[in-house]
Order: structure tokens, then sequence, then C-alpha cells
């Protein structure tokens, strides 16, 4: 699936970084993941996920529950409390349901937020500490 923003770039969400965990179609897991690769949800999930990396929401794929990582692509549905260190992207068709807190945040036209959004980047954090 390619994704086409309006920057010049395309973004390659099959490809971003290596995924080395799945939870493929048809599949449902409860509990925590903490890793530092690349997380790929296809199938149902409920818990709390932790990456430094990318976490790749399919469109069939479904998350209630808590993340925090460093990007998340969404192009199915997510409920529960989203944290990104770099930035969220809503795709066409994907659906959040809860708050979230990203510095940097894409919504494109077809998909749905439901919820509040606390937008802060590192020069505000950084001034906000001082």
């Amino acid at each position: 699936m390619k994704i086409k923003n309006k920057a010049p770039e395309t973004i390659d969400i099959a490809n971003v970084r290596e995924v080395t965990t799945i939870i493929g179609p048809g599949a449902e897991m409860n509990g925590d993941i903490s890793a530092d690769t690349t997380i790929r949800i296809d199938g149902c999930f409920n818990g709390e996920i932790r990456s430094s990396n990318t976490v790749i929401v399919g469109e069939k794929g479904k998350i209630t529950g808590k993340i925090n990582c460093g990007f998340l692509f969404v192009g199915g549905c997510v409920e529960g409390y989203v944290e990104t260190a770099e930035k969220l992207h809503i795709a066409a068709g994907g659906y959040v349901n809860g708050d979230i807190s990203t510095p940097s945040l894409v919504i494109d036209q077809g998909a749905f937020f439901d919820g509040t959004c606390r937008m802060k980047t590192q020069l505000v954090s950084a001034a906000a500490e001082a």
C-alpha cells in the first residue's frame, strides 16, 4: 500500500521499516507488546503496545487499548489512548476513537477521528520544562 502525501515523497507503508512483529488477519491477542522494531496489526489486539519504532494498523486491523510509539499509521481501527514521538497518520478508511498526543497529525479525506488531540513539538516541550 502506498500513501501519497502533499509532500513530494511517497511513503511505502509495506516497507516503512523492517516489520518483525505481525498479528495476522483472523488472529486475536490480549496483553502487552514491547518492541524496538516495527509492529503490524492485521488482526485484533487488546492491551498496550510500546515501540520506539513504527506501528502499522492494517485495513482489517483493530487495536483496543494504549499505544505509545514513534510513528503510527492507521488504516484500520484504533480505540483508546495514542501517544507518538513523531507522527500519527490516519489513512482514508482508518478510524481512531480516543485521546491522542502527537507532534504531527495527518488525517486523510475519508478517515475518521473522534476524541481529543494534544499536539506538542519538541521545542514547546523543552520550553515548558525550562
